[in-house]
């Protein structure tokens, strides 16, 4: 059950059942009345829950953990002018929040390390896996990016806006998330489980590190369509305002969903995104 005071664990060893076979959560938009976005790259049909891939048929496409790690990434040393962090290898991937920063703000609801967070979904159902999803668990992980982190922040029982930062829901069920095609069973609770694990130095076989970063790159890169969608509202809402778009960067009334999924992403958008939305011809006046 969640706790409400701060929780630190002891350092443990990475457990050898961290990548077995799962299913589940991906990040979808529910923004208040507005259509349901979804994720730049355009999501296969939606399968059947009956017909949807079985665990024991997960693992295909030539998946898995490289023999040799790559250096975990140190966020004090890792970083470009911006502030993002810089991965060897992949230039073309700069998020800008550290696990730990996803962790300590609020995310998922505060479910995702529980096995058995949140609704359930079709590939392990509970009469068959009584103990949840296998191989979901924070223990892998330094117990340094837990330490004063509330333990309802990251393994409640039950999904909670109040876990979340800015207050709101994003994201499907897990019948959702499974069904649509997005998670390989690799990481069973999605893209937010590939990013802590290539953070440490995971690298993976068969294009799925390229895939997950793709995929980063449509929501959160230079051209990448939440991000840039955010980047508008807070230009409008400076127009509409008549104030400087700068000063309302940390509002979070301005799309509290879109917020969410970028920070579930890795992204909090900053005064040089800003800079550069405007520079590329976003009008930005008039002001007072």
């Amino acid at each position: 059950s969640a706790s409400a005071s701060a929780s630190k664990r002891p350092r443990r060893a990475a457990a050898a059942s961290a990548y077995t076979p799962g299913a589940f959560s991906e990040e979808t938009l529910q923004e208040d009345s507005s259509r349901n976005p979804q994720p730049a790259a355009a999501a296969p049909a939606r399968k059947n829950p009956k017909t949807a891939v079985s665990p024991a048929g997960a693992g295909a496409g030539g998946v898995a953990p490289l023999p040799q790690p790559a250096k975990p990434c140190n966020p004090a040393k890792d970083r470009d002018a911006r502030g993002r962090l810089k991965f060897a290898g992949h230039a073309e991937f700069r998020p800008n929040l550290t696990p730990r920063d996803m962790l300590t703000r609020g995310m998922h609801g505060g479910i995702y390390f529980h096995p058995k967070g949140g609704k359930p979904g079709v590939l392990y159902p509970r009469d068959k896996f009584p103990e949840g999803i296998p191989g979901v668990t924070a223990d892998e992980f330094p117990s340094e990016w837990f330490d004063g982190v509330e333990e309802r922040l990251f393994r409640s029982r039950t999904y909670s806006t109040k876990n979340n930062k800015y207050g709101v829901k994003s994201g499907l069920d897990q019948v959702g998330w499974e069904t649509s095609g997005w998670i390989h069973p690799i990481d069973p609770r999605g893209w937010t489980q590939w990013y802590f694990r290539f953070f440490q130095g995971r690298r993976l076989t068969g294009g799925e590190d390229e895939r997950q970063i793709s995929r980063w790159t449509g929501v959160c890169g230079p051209k990448g369509r939440w991000k840039r969608n955010l980047l508008n509202k807070i230009v409008a809402a400076a127009s509409q305002r008549r104030v400087e778009p700068h000063t309302l960067l940390d509002d979070h009334t301005i799309s509290p969903v879109v917020r969410q999924t970028l920070l579930h992403w890795g992204y909090e958008v900053n005064r040089a995104d800003l800079d550069e939305h405007l520079r590329q011809g976003t009008p930005a006046g008039p002001y007072g």
